[in-house]
């Protein structure tokens, strides 16, 4: 029976390492290869991270986008008079709210816009007849933070108006605002 030299000069007489030109790995290399891939996978676990914020701060500005023009094609369907009425409405203060007068088109208006961005809540209160009509415009709680901002100013002629609506969100591009020239119909 032959031994080989690597097991006749082993103390515990087994071979050391893999013989010269045999097939396969040694632990070393298995080792250096299953950091280098633990390495790439935690790099795609964070790239996933951040890749799932991106995806749900577009979602949101896409939402603050809709109701911002939502509510300018509102603001268009008010006779001209009553549009001054909504400047400085926050959908996030009920106060703003009372400073509208409630037999106004423009009130139930703001009533909808606060319901739709954040539902009641927080002073604001709304019917049941309010909210079966306007269950479908809730965002739910996904937008609870969105905040809706109206701002009317004179234009340039007295029978213009400027409208500028701003929506702020919680996250990285926190608000997105969209402005439009109101004129009186002759």
């Amino acid at each position: 029976m032959m031994i080989s030299a690597d097991v006749q000069n082993s103390p515990t007489g087994r071979a050391r390492g893999r013989p010269a030109g045999a097939p396969g790995f040694t632990v070393v290399e298995v080792l250096i290869a299953l950091s280098v891939l633990a390495v790439a996978i935690l790099g795609i676990a964070s790239m996933t991270a951040t890749g799932h914020g991106n995806v749900d701060s577009a979602g949101r500005m896409s939402l603050a986008l809709t109701a911002a023009t939502q509510m300018l094609e509102d603001v268009r369907s008010l006779p001209f008079n009553n549009v001054s009425n909504l400047n400085g409405f926050d959908t996030g203060n009920a106060a703003t709210l009372a400073a509208i007068p409630a037999a106004n088109p423009e009130y139930t208006l703001a009533q909808k816009w606060r319901y739709a961005l954040a539902g009641p809540g927080n002073g604001f209160t709304f019917t049941a007849a309010q909210q079966a009509q306007w269950a479908s415009l809730s965002m739910g709680t996904t937008a609870a933070a969105l905040r809706g901002q109206i701002s009317v100013v004179n234009g340039a002629t007295p029978t213009t108006r400027l409208v500028t609506v701003t929506i702020t969100f919680p996250t990285r591009w926190s608000k997105i605002t969209l402005a439009t020239v109101v004129a009186q119909s002759l």
